[in-house]
């Protein structure tokens, strides 16, 4: 992504955030300010951390129809594991998700070419003169005006209130403007697959479904790691709890002393790079 293009989409978004309080600093002040430093520039930051999350998405646009029926399987295992583990807890089973589509049951609805384009969607989304982009921006700055207004009025965010089904709440949170920069990247690139899928026949409830999409991004960051590909920071960030600073969507829902993935480990057996025969 060049850096005038990355420059261009973010001054974009900025000017329709305007509505999202918690983003009010971003809107007034630029992108310098809010996340540059002596290194880079705030869109020089924003458009890198853009760029890791297609290295992630890529990983899922690129699957192989077998390595598909292997995330399944692993999917599966996890969930298993998953049920276990909350057990031996005394807790109930947390899925850290709103979505009302699991891992799987996402990519079974996808074929070869509608995961390819997922890729060429995300790249879209940062081309500020494309109706994919307008299309993201619109939906992900809705979602989040609709979370800053409805916390405002009390309502208490969480996968059991259906007012948050089209909203999106983590931005209220409190959460450092570098961990937001991940949380709304994140979100938005959902959303470009909603801006070319919404009201179609087959895949309109997928792409208007809060999480499911951003599920596949779970998906590709744990391919990436287990590769030893995956942009340090974006592991980081969702392996951290929100008390240190992190979006708390990789950690352990049932032993907070363990600060790893508690389900990479089922994606490493299936997607570590074997070493070469003869080489310890």
């Amino acid at each position: 992504m060049a850096l005038r293009q990355a420059e261009t989409a973010v001054e974009q978004f900025r000017q329709n955030i305007g509505l999202v309080p918690q983003l009010q600093n971003f809107y007034e002040s630029g992108c310098d300010e809010w996340v540059g430093d002596d290194k880079e520039s705030g869109a020089m930051y924003i458009g890198r951390t853009y760029i890791g999350y297609l290295k992630c998405l890529k990983a899922v646009a690129t699957l192989s129809n077998a390595d598909v029926k292997k995330i399944i399987k692993i999917e599966r295992l996890i969930d298993e594991d998953d049920a276990k583990r909350a057990a031996d807890a005394g807790l109930e089973v947390n899925k850290g998700s709103a979505a009302k589509f699991s891992h799987g049951e996402v990519l079974r609805m996808l074929n070869s070419k509608k995961r390819n384009e997922l890729f060429d969607l995300a790249l879209a989304g940062a081309d500020a003169s494309s109706p994919i982009f307008a299309g993201a921006v619109h939906e992900c700055t809705t979602r989040l005006v609709k979370g800053s207004e409805l916390v405002a009025a009390g309502e208490k965010p969480g996968d059991d209130n259906p007012l948050f089904d089209a909203a999106y709440s983590g931005h209220t949170r409190g959460i450092a403007p570098r961990t937001m920069v991940h949380f709304i990247i994140s979100h938005y690139l959902t959303r470009t697959f909603q801006a070319r899928y919404d009201g179609d026949r087959k895949l309109g409830e997928l792409a208007f479904d809060k999480d499911a999409m951003h599920g596949l991004l779970s998906v590709g960051i744990r391919i990436l790691v287990a590769r030893g590909q995956c942009p340090p920071e974006i592991v980081e960030m969702w392996n951290r709890t929100r008390a240190e600073g992190g979006l708390q969507w990789h950690n352990d829902k049932y032993d907070p002393n363990n600060k790893q993935d508690p389900k990479q480990h089922f994606y490493n057996k299936a997607f570590l790079k074997k070493k070469k025969e003869g080489k310890k």
